[in-house]
Protein backbone atom coordinates (compact mmCIF):
# COMPACT_ATOMS: atom_id res chain seq x y z
CA UNK A 1 0.00 0.00 0.00
CA UNK A 2 1.06 3.16 -0.97
CA UNK A 3 0.41 6.29 1.19
CA UNK A 4 0.50 9.83 -0.26
CA UNK A 5 0.47 12.04 2.73
CA UNK A 6 0.54 16.15 3.39
CA UNK A 7 4.00 17.31 5.21
CA UNK A 8 2.05 19.94 6.13
CA UNK A 9 3.22 23.96 5.74
CA UNK A 10 6.70 23.14 7.38
CA UNK A 11 6.26 22.57 11.34
CA UNK A 12 6.78 19.10 12.12
CA UNK A 13 3.82 19.66 14.49
CA UNK A 14 1.67 20.49 11.74
CA UNK A 15 1.47 17.26 9.84
CA UNK A 16 -2.25 15.72 10.28
CA UNK A 17 -2.25 12.87 13.06
CA UNK A 18 -3.26 10.73 10.37
CA UNK A 19 -0.06 11.54 8.34
CA UNK A 20 1.89 11.07 11.36
CA UNK A 21 0.56 7.81 12.05
CA UNK A 22 1.45 6.95 8.20
CA UNK A 23 5.19 7.90 8.59
CA UNK A 24 5.51 5.69 12.00
CA UNK A 25 4.16 2.55 10.21
CA UNK A 26 5.63 2.93 7.02
CA UNK A 27 8.82 0.84 5.65
CA UNK A 28 9.53 2.89 2.98
CA UNK A 29 9.58 6.69 2.34
CA UNK A 30 10.19 9.06 -0.46
CA UNK A 31 9.95 12.56 0.72
CA UNK A 32 10.18 15.54 -1.39
CA UNK A 33 13.77 16.95 0.00
CA UNK A 34 13.79 20.44 -1.58
CA UNK A 35 10.35 20.80 0.20
CA UNK A 36 9.43 18.78 3.27
CA UNK A 37 11.05 19.49 6.60
CA UNK A 38 13.47 16.57 7.14
CA UNK A 39 12.44 16.59 11.07
CA UNK A 40 9.28 15.10 10.31
CA UNK A 41 11.31 12.14 9.10
CA UNK A 42 12.18 11.59 12.98
CA UNK A 43 8.54 10.40 13.22
CA UNK A 44 9.75 6.78 11.44
CA UNK A 45 10.65 4.02 12.88
CA UNK A 46 14.37 3.03 12.91
CA UNK A 47 14.32 -0.01 10.26
CA UNK A 48 12.55 2.50 7.76
CA UNK A 49 14.19 3.53 4.34
CA UNK A 50 14.19 6.72 3.92
CA UNK A 51 14.59 8.24 0.08
CA UNK A 52 15.29 11.82 -1.22
CA UNK A 53 12.70 12.14 -4.47
CA UNK A 54 14.42 15.64 -4.83
CA UNK A 55 17.63 13.62 -6.48
CA UNK A 56 15.36 10.64 -8.08
CA UNK A 57 13.50 11.07 -11.48
CA UNK A 58 9.47 9.33 -11.56
CA UNK A 59 10.29 6.56 -12.97
CA UNK A 60 13.17 6.15 -9.80
CA UNK A 61 10.41 6.74 -7.29
CA UNK A 62 7.80 4.16 -9.35
CA UNK A 63 10.85 1.82 -8.96
CA UNK A 64 11.37 1.94 -5.25
CA UNK A 65 7.24 1.86 -4.97
CA UNK A 66 6.98 -1.35 -7.37
CA UNK A 67 9.86 -2.95 -4.90
CA UNK A 68 8.41 -2.11 -1.81
CA UNK A 69 4.97 -3.55 -2.72
CA UNK A 70 6.80 -6.53 -4.31
CA UNK A 71 8.01 -7.22 -1.11
CA UNK A 72 5.34 -6.66 0.95
CA UNK A 73 6.21 -3.08 2.35
CA UNK A 74 4.14 0.48 3.02
CA UNK A 75 4.99 3.52 1.23
CA UNK A 76 4.43 6.55 2.07
CA UNK A 77 5.30 9.11 -0.56
CA UNK A 78 5.26 12.33 1.40
CA UNK A 79 4.75 15.85 0.12
CA UNK A 80 4.82 19.49 1.06
CA UNK A 81 1.43 20.97 2.29
CA UNK A 82 -1.11 18.91 0.82
CA UNK A 83 -0.64 17.31 -2.22
CA UNK A 84 -3.67 18.23 -4.14
CA UNK A 85 -2.48 21.50 -4.65
CA UNK A 86 0.25 21.58 -6.96
CA UNK A 87 2.16 18.20 -5.69
CA UNK A 88 2.37 16.55 -8.63
CA UNK A 89 0.20 13.45 -7.81
CA UNK A 90 -2.03 12.66 -10.27
CA UNK A 91 0.99 11.62 -12.87
CA UNK A 92 2.06 8.96 -9.80
CA UNK A 93 -1.28 7.97 -9.46
CA UNK A 94 -2.17 7.51 -12.71
CA UNK A 95 0.80 5.16 -12.96
CA UNK A 96 -0.03 3.39 -10.10
CA UNK A 97 -3.30 2.35 -11.23
CA UNK A 98 -1.59 1.37 -14.46
CA UNK A 99 0.47 -1.09 -12.55
CA UNK A 100 -2.51 -1.68 -10.09
CA UNK A 101 -0.60 -0.90 -6.77
CA UNK A 102 -3.34 0.01 -4.04
CA UNK A 103 -2.68 3.54 -2.62
CA UNK A 104 -4.58 6.20 -0.78
CA UNK A 105 -4.45 9.81 0.09
CA UNK A 106 -3.79 12.01 2.86
CA UNK A 107 -4.25 15.69 2.94
CA UNK A 108 -2.34 17.76 4.66
CA UNK A 109 -2.42 21.55 5.89
CA UNK A 110 -1.53 23.58 2.89
CA UNK A 111 0.88 26.31 3.04
CA UNK A 112 -1.30 28.83 2.41
CA UNK A 113 -2.98 28.02 6.07
CA UNK A 114 0.01 27.66 7.49
CA UNK A 115 0.75 31.54 6.31
CA UNK A 116 -3.13 32.83 7.49
CA UNK A 117 -2.07 31.23 10.70
CA UNK A 118 1.29 32.56 10.82
CA UNK A 119 -0.02 36.59 9.58
CA UNK A 120 -3.06 36.24 11.73
CA UNK A 121 -5.41 36.39 8.29
CA UNK A 122 -8.51 35.36 7.56
CA UNK A 123 -9.11 34.55 3.75
CA UNK A 124 -13.30 34.68 3.51
CA UNK A 125 -13.36 38.42 4.50
CA UNK A 126 -17.39 39.73 4.61
CA UNK A 127 -18.34 42.25 2.15
CA UNK A 128 -15.97 42.36 -0.64
CA UNK A 129 -13.17 43.25 1.88
CA UNK A 130 -9.20 42.86 0.03
CA UNK A 131 -6.90 41.14 1.27
CA UNK A 132 -3.32 39.99 0.05
CA UNK A 133 -1.74 36.61 0.38
CA UNK A 134 2.27 36.15 -0.21
CA UNK A 135 3.68 33.07 -0.98
CA UNK A 136 7.08 33.19 -2.43
CA UNK A 137 7.55 36.61 -3.92
CA UNK A 138 4.20 36.92 -5.07
CA UNK A 139 0.83 38.87 -4.73
CA UNK A 140 -2.03 37.52 -4.51
CA UNK A 141 -5.21 39.25 -4.41
CA UNK A 142 -8.03 37.94 -2.63
CA UNK A 143 -12.17 38.97 -2.04
CA UNK A 144 -15.43 37.80 -1.18
CA UNK A 145 -18.77 38.68 -2.04
CA UNK A 146 -22.31 38.20 -1.23
CA UNK A 147 -24.64 36.74 -3.26
CA UNK A 148 -26.88 39.10 -5.82
CA UNK A 149 -29.43 36.78 -6.74
CA UNK A 150 -30.54 35.49 -2.62
CA UNK A 151 -29.73 32.84 -0.85
CA UNK A 152 -27.18 32.50 2.04
CA UNK A 153 -24.07 31.77 -0.12
CA UNK A 154 -20.68 34.10 -0.99
CA UNK A 155 -18.57 34.18 -3.61
CA UNK A 156 -14.78 33.68 -2.66
CA UNK A 157 -12.06 34.59 -4.99
CA UNK A 158 -8.97 34.40 -5.70
CA UNK A 159 -6.18 35.37 -8.19
CA UNK A 160 -3.46 35.86 -9.21
CA UNK A 161 -2.03 36.87 -12.75
CA UNK A 162 -2.07 33.01 -14.10
CA UNK A 163 -4.37 32.03 -12.40
CA UNK A 164 -8.36 32.46 -10.96
CA UNK A 165 -9.78 30.88 -8.79
CA UNK A 166 -13.23 30.93 -7.75
CA UNK A 167 -15.71 29.38 -4.78
CA UNK A 168 -19.23 29.44 -2.98
CA UNK A 169 -19.35 28.80 0.50
CA UNK A 170 -21.75 29.41 3.02
CA UNK A 171 -21.57 31.31 6.00
CA UNK A 172 -18.03 31.28 7.95
CA UNK A 173 -16.87 29.22 4.79
CA UNK A 174 -18.94 26.21 5.43
CA UNK A 175 -19.83 23.73 2.55
CA UNK A 176 -17.30 25.57 -0.02
CA UNK A 177 -17.78 24.58 -3.50
CA UNK A 178 -15.57 24.95 -6.28
CA UNK A 179 -16.98 27.12 -9.45
CA UNK A 180 -14.11 28.42 -11.49
CA UNK A 181 -10.59 27.38 -11.39
CA UNK A 182 -8.77 28.62 -14.97
CA UNK A 183 -5.12 29.02 -15.24
CA UNK A 184 -3.40 30.69 -17.87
Amino acid sequence: MVHFVGAGPGAPDLITVRGKQYLEEADVVIYAGSLVNPKLLEYTKDICTIYNSAKMTLEEVIHVIEKAEAEGKTTVRLHTGDPCIYGAIREQMDILDEKNIAYDYCPGVSAFCGAASALNLEYTLPNGQKVKFLDDQKTYLGNQLESEFGGDRCFGILARMDFILVCTYEKDGENPELSIYKKR
